[in-house]
């Protein structure tokens, strides 16, 4: 019988999803916008993996663990029963680890610091936004000095963006983030020969294989 998977998390390219049965593994659909390939990315994707094990990288990257092409119809018709109605369609689908979300004391930490007060209850119960990732915004902070604070009402912890000026009032070491990030970047292009182009970094709790080297582990 087929695993419930239930959204996590939707971009450009398509949605993600995941299972609470199997936490280890994320789901991307390719059900997005026109002009993005999965199968480009699980090709770079596999690229990246292969180039790693003779270097030190101090970021940990997600096993790409399959494609799966839209007209494997052994695959889906096994599996398709796992999505929502609406999402029962086979599309190209790359399954690889799942991106680990941070704990509650974490997410209390954020929400109790920068949600907007009227919101603070309802984040702290959504289901959605226990799925939190922070994305780390390294060259901008949240406004200019002197500028007033947006009267926007919203608030995710999903992909979460922090701001220099927010890592500064939780004490994070943004030097130290930018410098792991520049390393990647340098070893991504001169070593992989990956242009990079569109790699995102997140900030995450460390897998259970991991050794926690900050407080904050980077994954790309």
């Amino acid at each position: 019988m087929a695993i419930e998977l239930r959204r996590i998390g939707q971009g450009f390219c398509g949605t993600v999803w995941a299972s609470s049965i199997i936490e280890s593994n994320a789901f991307k659909r390719e059900d997005g916008g026109p002009g993005r390939s999965l199968h480009n990315e699980y090709n770079m994707h596999s690229t990246i993996l292969r180039s790693l094990p003779t270097h030190d990288l101090r970021i940990c990257v997600p096993s790409c663990h399959r494609y799966i092409s839209s007209d494997d119809k052994t695959w889906w018709d096994s599996n398709i029963s796992s999505y929502p109605t609406e999402f029962q369609v086979s599309c190209n689908l790359l399954i690889t680890d799942r991106i680990p979300p941070f704990p509650v004391e974490v997410r209390t930490t954020i929400i109790e610091k920068y949600c907007p007060r009227t919101l603070i209850p309802s984040i702290k119960s959504s289901r959605p936004d226990e799925d939190c990732l922070i994305r780390p915004y390294l060259g901008r902070r949240r406004r200019a000095k002197g500028q007033k604070a947006s009267k926007f009402q919203a608030f995710s912890l999903r992909n979460f963006p922090l701001h220099v000026d927010q890592m500064e009032e939780l004490g994070i070491d943004g030097e130290l983030y930018a410098s792991m990030m520049a390393e990647t970047l340098a070893y991504l292009y001169w070593t992989a020969h990956i242009d990079a182009n569109d790699i995102e970094f997140v900030l995450a709790p460390p897998r259970h294989h991991y050794s926690a080297i900050t407080p904050f582990t980077i994954i790309a």
